[in-house]
């Protein structure tokens, strides 16, 4: 199962890919919105990890790709991110994610998440 993790943050980012890869996943980390997308557009991936305030393109934009795409499997979506306001967390919701969790996070609350999600 591959997962892709787009995280702004180089050191954050890295801890997430470092633990998903623990647990057997393939990872992708980028670290800016266009960089996701073109993933997104050439690999198929299970999971996309996002934080909502991405260079270029946001979590929320990529997000709406995905939605728009029509995909037959898309992507599992977890949100993460410091971003609390009810109206981003309902917009996100509306778009199809799986959840939405807010930082500062716990790492093993996290990898609890995508092994749930990656397995259902």
């Amino acid at each position: 199962m591959d997962i892709l993790i787009a995280e702004k943050s180089v050191e954050f980012g890295e801890l997430i890919e470092y633990q998903c890869s623990g647990l057997g996943y393939g990872t992708r980390l980028v670290h800016d919105g266009r960089e996701a997308l073109l993933e997104l557009k050439t690999k198929r991936f299970h999971l996309l990890l996002t934080d909502l305030l991405l260079p270029f393109y946001t979590g929320l934009e990529i997000i709406h790709f995905i939605h728009q795409s029509g995909w037959e499997e898309p992507p599992r979506k977890i949100i993460l991110t410091r971003i609390t306001n009810e109206q981003t967390v309902q917009k996100a919701f509306s778009l199809g994610i799986d959840d939405y969790i807010t930082k500062p996070l716990d790492m093993d609350f996290l990898m609890h998440r995508i092994n749930k999600l990656l397995t259902l």
